[in-house]
């Protein structure tokens, strides 16, 4: 069984791939990427998240959706 992991921070996000074995309960890291699209950027001022970080976040998701399914994840 293949299985996703998305870890959204205030700066980076990481995209984990692995596959999992219930039955030796035992996995291996099939894909790791670790991106900073600097979400929180200048949200100390503004106190909100800007357009361009949005953006930026969602150009990392649609390459990590691209990932997902080139591996086959299981929903």
């Amino acid at each position: 069984m293949i299985l996703a992991s998305i870890d959204l921070g205030s700066n980076s996000v990481i995209l984990l791939l692995i596959e999992f074995n219930p039955a030796e309960g035992t996995f291996k890291i099939l894909k790791e990427v670790f991106t900073t699209p600097r979400i929180s950027e200048d949200i100390t001022n503004t106190k909100v998240i800007s357009p361009a970080a949005i953006h930026r976040l969602e150009k990392e998701l649609d390459q990590f959706e691209e990932y997902i399914s080139k591996f086959n994840c299981e929903s």
